[in-house]
């Protein structure tokens, strides 16, 4: 029970607060991640539940800066910016949840933290998040966060195959509709353009 999570996750899903107290006396870790799903961190913060939150961050529970962009948490995830130079590269991994959520306010406050070079390639896995769109997003929300990224970057920016996120977008990357095709492909090409054009960095928040 300790090591797996899985009591306490459950009780985290149904609001059983008075279980998972007694879990938690006992020894369980608020925070271990049930295999190929979540911690009860995760499954209390995805409902909202304060009650819940309280209690699990009271037995040393928190919810982990990939997690917390993921789910749009605006306010942890700004808590867990707070603490970056304890916790590790907390700021790239914001980026990547919050970028496919979306929460442009994350990506922006991410953002603020990440000081890359434009060429950089790891700027090519934050904008392929994006593409792997969820069932129903905005989609006005997920264009932001995607175009404030793309601000910080080449739009060249390679992958490990060499290719652009152009070519990830043509090629249906992530489920994309001809719709959504569309919508990723006209800003990245609108600063390919202007790139072109001037040689100086492109805004494409337009």
């Amino acid at each position: 029970m300790r090591r797996s999570g899985g009591p306490l996750r459950e009780c985290a899903r149904l609001g059983r607060r008075d279980l998972a107290e007694i879990l938690l006396t006992r020894g369980g870790n608020p925070s271990t991640n049930v295999y190929a799903a979540s911690s009860a961190v995760d499954e209390a913060y995805s409902r909202r539940d304060e009650a819940m939150i309280a209690l699990l961050e009271r037995y040393g529970g928190r919810l982990p800066p990939g997690a917390a962009g993921g789910l749009g948490v605006v306010a942890q995830a700004a808590r867990l910016l707070e603490d970056e130079a304890a916790a590790g590269n907390v700021a790239e991994e914001l980026l990547s949840g919050a970028i496919g959520c979306p929460s442009p306010e994350i990506v922006r406050m991410a953002l603020e933290r990440i000081d890359w070079p434009r060429s950089d390639p790891r700027w090519y896995s934050k904008l392929e998040n994006a593409l792997y769109v969820r069932r129903n997003p905005d989609r006005g929300l997920l264009l932001a966060g995607f175009r404030l990224t793309l601000n910080r970057c080449d739009p060249n920016v390679p992958g490990s195959w060499g290719t652009t996120i152009l070519h990830a977008i043509a090629a249906s990357r992530g489920g994309l509709t001809a719709d959504d095709r569309l919508s990723f492909a006209i800003p990245v090409l609108d600063a390919l353009a202007e790139s072109a054009r001037s040689g100086q960095p492109v805004d494409v928040r337009r």
